[in-house]
């Protein structure tokens, strides 16, 4: 069993961080659902990797992204801002 590291994001984590979320967003069923991958990964990861990326992890099996977890520092904050998104 390998094993994983998780460690702080970077922006060049992104794209992985996008794609994982799009692939499993909705207990998987996003891509039936959506066809725009940007559009469900604008909504669920913009604020996080974008305006509080000392927020976000990622989680690495041997260097490739496999995971992530987010949260915010100030929910308000969040909601302001993605209310214009």
């Amino acid at each position: 069993m390998n094993q994983v590291h998780i460690r702080q994001y970077q922006p060049s984590d992104r794209a992985a961080v996008r794609r994982i979320n799009y692939e499993t967003a909705f207990l998987g069923y996003a891509p039936k659902l959506f066809d725009s991958p940007e559009l469900v990964a604008d909504g669920l990861t913009l604020y996080f990797t974008d305006w509080e990326p000392e927020s976000c992890f990622v989680i690495e099996d041997q260097g490739r992204v496999v995971g992530y977890v987010m949260g915010t520092k100030d929910v308000r904050k969040m909601e302001c801002l993605m209310r214009w998104w």
